[in-house]
């Protein structure tokens, strides 16, 4: 009976960002959440992890770290100008190899608030055999989700920038 009103809360998050319960896990933040998939994936040398030259800085970090750490390499897909839909989708099929294990997409980039294509993105990416994590530190709350028909691997997010959560 203690855990109806989480269990209602949790139900109603999982509603409202288009997924169920049973596929949200709750981390401190999206950094975290997202260094939580990084320590979890086994690189190697010849791997690739796919960024953009608009990645949050702190992932950028934890993404260069890991690939010191595995011999894997950090590839950075940069967004043309002017921006399209059309042209960042075409970076990043241009961007992809064979040897890409993970790609971390921003869903709205931190330094430049530029929405992403992120239904076409996550298609293109996956169809190249890619895993996807998408970083939503900027979207739960601000724009419209459906977790489950986006079909990333992961998606992290923080409840406290648009839905005035407590932090951590």
């Amino acid at each position: 009976e203690g855990l109806t009103p989480l269990r209602a809360a949790l139900d109603g998050l999982a509603a409202f960002v288009g997924t169920t319960a049973e596929r949200l896990a709750f981390v401190e933040n999206a950094t975290s959440g997202i260094q939580a998939v990084l320590r979890s994936m086994a690189f190697a040398p010849g791997d690739e992890i796919l960024v953009t030259d608009h990645t949050y800085n702190a992932v950028r970090l934890m993404v260069e770290a890991r690939c010191a750490e595995t011999g894997a390499t950090m590839r950075v897909v940069e967004f043309p100008w002017p921006l399209t839909p059309e042209g960042i989708v075409e970076a990043f099929s241009a961007a992809v190899t064979p040897a890409m294990k993970l790609a971390i997409v921003d869903h709205i980039t931190s330094p430049t608030a530029l929405l992403l294509p992120m239904e076409r993105l996550v298609q293109v990416l996956k169809r190249h055999g890619g895993r996807v994590m998408v970083d939503g530190a900027h979207a739960v709350g601000h724009v419209p989700l459906a977790l489950d028909a986006l079909g990333a691997d992961w998606y992290v997010s923080n409840a406290h920038k648009w839905l005035w959560a407590p932090k951590g």
